[in-house]
Formats: C-alpha cells, sequence, structure tokens
C-alpha cells in the first residue's frame, strides 16, 4: 500500500461504518471471546485477542489471557498495537520476536503488555476492510509453524463470517418497517347516526333500530334527552335529564 494510503486507511469512512455497524466494542462479547479461546487452546499461546482497531484505539471484545489492568480495560491506546500493521498492510503479521522487528521494535506493547511473539491475521467485512485482527501472542520468541498459522487463518475466516452476520443483521434491523405509532389526540364526534339522534327526547326519540338490551340506559320521566358523550351512539350515551322522576342524575351504559 502507498505511504499516503496507509494513514488514512484507520479513518476511512466505510470502514469506520462497519466497525460500528459490529455492535463490538471495550465490552466482553461472548462470541468474540469463544475464538480467543479456541486460538489459545489450539496454537497453545497463553494470550489471544480479537483486536479491533479504530480511528484512536484499539478494542478487545474478545480477550483471553490477557494480563491486568488491560483485561479490565479491554482496550489500549494505538501506541501499544501490533495489530494496526494488520489493518493498514491488510496483510498478516508473523514476528518470532517482535523486539528484533524494524517495524515494531518500538511499540509500547513488548513492554507494557509483555508481547515478544506475535502472529495477527486480517479479520474483514464483505466489503474488504480490514477491521482488526485475530491474533495470537506469546511472552517468548515463538517459530511460528505452517500449521499453527493455517489453524490461525481459519480461526480468523470463521470470525469474520460471524463479524459479517452481525453487519448485516444490524442492516436488516434497521430496514425493517416499524409499526405506526397511534395518534393521541381529541376524540373524534361521534358518527352521523349519533349526531341525527343527538338532543332529542330519550324514551320516546329512540330510533327502533337501536336494539334494546339490559342494562339500556332509560329516563324515568321520559323528559331526558340523548347526546353523545364519547363516541358513536349507542356505546356511550348519557341521559342529562333532571326532572324529579330521573332525580337529576346521569345515566351511562358501560
Amino acid at each position: 500500500m502507498p505511504d499516503g494510503d496507509r494513514g488514512t486507511e484507520l479513518t476511512d469512512a466505510g470502514r469506520s461504518g462497519a466497525l460500528r455497524d459490529t455492535g463490538l466494542s471495550a465490552a466482553p462479547d461472548a462470541g468474540m471471546d469463544r475464538f480467543a479461546r479456541l486460538v489459545t487452546s489450539v496454537l497453545e499461546v497463553p494470550v489471544a485477542l480479537v483486536s479491533l482497531v479504530e480511528p484512536g484505539r484499539q478494542v478487545f471484545p474478545g480477550m483471553n489471557g490477557l494480563a491486568e489492568p488491560w483485561a479490565r480495560a479491554r482496550q489500549t491506546p494505538l501506541t501499544h498495537s501490533m495489530c494496526r500493521h494488520v489493518v493498514l498492510s491488510r496483510e498478516p503479521l508473523i514476528l518470532p520476536d517482535a523486539r528484533e522487528d524494524e517495524l515494531t521494535c518500538a511499540n509500547l506493547a513488548i513492554e507494557d503488555l509483555g508481547v515478544v511473539g506475535y502472529a495477527g491475521m486480517p479479520l474483514t467485512d464483505a466489503d474488504g476492510h480490514v477491521l482488526g485482527s485475530l491474533c495470537a501472542i506469546d511472552t517468548e520468541p515463538h517459530a511460528w509453524t505452517a500449521r499453527e498459522l493455517q489453524d490461525l487463518a481459519d480461526l480468523a475466516a470463521a470470525c469474520s463470517a460471524e463479524l459479517r452476520l452481525r453487519i448485516v443483521s444490524r442492516h436488516h434491523e434497521w430496514a425493517r418497517p416499524r409499526p405506526a405509532r397511534r395518534k393521541r389526540g381529541r376524540r373524534s364526534w361521534p358518527s352521523r347516526p349519533a349526531r341525527r339522534w343527538a338532543g332529542r327526547s330519550c324514551c320516546c326519540a329512540r330510533p327502533r333500530s337501536w336494539p334494546t338490551r339490559p342494562g339500556w340506559p332509560r329516563c324515568a320521566s321520559g323528559s331526558g334527552t340523548w347526546s353523545p358523550a364519547t363516541s358513536s351512539l349507542p356505546t356511550s350515551v348519557w341521559c342529562w335529564c333532571r326532572t324529579v322522576g330521573c332525580g337529576g342524575s346521569r345515566t351511562r351504559r358501560t
């Protein structure tokens, strides 16, 4: 990669969007931790990381064997990052002894994190952006064998597939239509039949089309009036009769 492109790779908009869409950050993730445990078990190394490289830091959603205080923080500044070289070069980085390599000999991860032997494989999304690295770390010089590197590459491919699935799932979630919210406001005026009979005598003006049911409100004196209360008649209706026979009470069928 040309030198002019190396500095802009970490801030590429497409890559930054893919990192965000994974939903992963400096917090433990069960699936990513599982990949880290597999690396330490298969390659028999003390430390393994699923490292996602952001513009200003690297985070470890998957981790196994890292010492404190880094294990609690699950992140380091880029001054302590070997994995950023994997992102910048888009290629695996294999270091039998990081202290003797010109690219990494001044990296603070050697002294602070105890990184000596390092092997990192790229983690990519569907568009080819390198999001980070699945790396195996040894605290002593390590002569990586072809079998170990092939196993690490296979695990990195599986981890990349998991990251791609999470990105696609997030996109589908955003594209899913959301149910319309029910509008809140004043109740609508009753339907036409209710308006037609509103204000007429409650006992003599009730239209024959309205069924008589148990509990139907009736005015005792016959001088009351029906008026709409909340919705179309006859679901909710009030008798506003105030004669002696009704006692001036309001009767409602619910």
